[in-house]
């Protein structure tokens, strides 16, 4: 069964925590699948590093997931 999530964007890094913890990814896991560091994670997964529409599908694709992308106005 597919589940759709709404998450805004200042949602999306508590996502990829929980999504990385539920697949038992760890944060060096992550980064190597992502070709970056770990310390890259790290700041991804607290806020500090803003992600790119690119580089949020290749994080939500390795975790499982596709990325739909739907505007309000």
């Amino acid at each position: 069964m597919k589940e759709t999530i709404v998450v805004k964007p200042n949602e999306l890094r508590t996502l990829i925590v929980e999504c990385r913890k539920a697949k038992n990814i760890s944060m060096t896991e992550l980064a190597r699948m992502l070709k970056t560091s770990k310390q890259n994670i790290y700041s991804i997964e607290t806020g500090r590093h803003s992600l790119g529409l690119k580089r949020v599908e290749k994080v939500v694709k390795i975790l499982g997931g596709k990325v739909e992308i739907l505007v309000t106005i």
